[in-house]
């Protein structure tokens, strides 16, 4: 939370420059506070831990504060549509289109990036050749895949490892 000691020192250590004060780079609202500039309608919990908004997420929309959001543990869930975010918080603030930091959160953590091989057995379903192959692509051909697809997008089978007797679907990042 700002004191107006850090408030003070952060005005002062702008009033020699040609710059603007920027507050927003200081003061962090709380999520409630946030929603109550936007003039977005919540209830809170008798604890305060939890804020109900109408769910922005509702195919149908939803107008009776069903969307539960934990403001301590960041998740959010709503009763009506099932929509379910461990990091709701952020998701929440993009949706109503809340950009300032949160209180008690970094702002948009982001999931650190996990880089993930092809395992070493992989082999398209392009030339099934064994039962287990041919009962692979049976199933994805059920599915509605087709075999262009499956060889335009190299779709294939691992059998042992981190992903064994599962189906493959390769995404490629461009490297750039």
């Amino acid at each position: 939370m700002v004191t107006l000691e850090s408030l003070g020192a952060a005005i002062s250590n702008h009033l020699d420059r040609d710059t603007p004060c920027l507050l927003p780079d200081v003061f962090e609202m709380t999520f409630e506070q946030s929603l109550l500039k936007r003039h977005i309608p919540y209830r809170i919990s008798g604890d305060r831990l939890k804020v109900s908004v109408c769910c922005p997420f509702c195919p149908g929309g939803d107008n009776k504060f069903r969307l539960a959001i934990h403001v301590k543990l960041g998740w959010g869930k709503c009763l009506h549509c099932n929509w379910t975010r461990r990091q709701g918080v952020f998701a929440v603030l993009r949706q109503f289109g809340i950009t300032e930091a949160v209180e008690g959160f970094d702002k948009y953590e982001a999931a650190p990036e996990e880089r993930v091989e092809l395992p070493t057995d992989f082999q398209t379903l392009t030339h099934a050749t064994d039962d287990l192959d041919r009962q692979a692509l049976q199933y994805i051909l059920k599915r509605g895949i087709t075999k262009e697809q499956i060889r335009d997008y190299r779709i294939g089978v691992s059998y042992t490892g981190r992903y064994a007797y599962r189906i493959v679907f390769p995404l490629y990042a461009k490297v750039s």
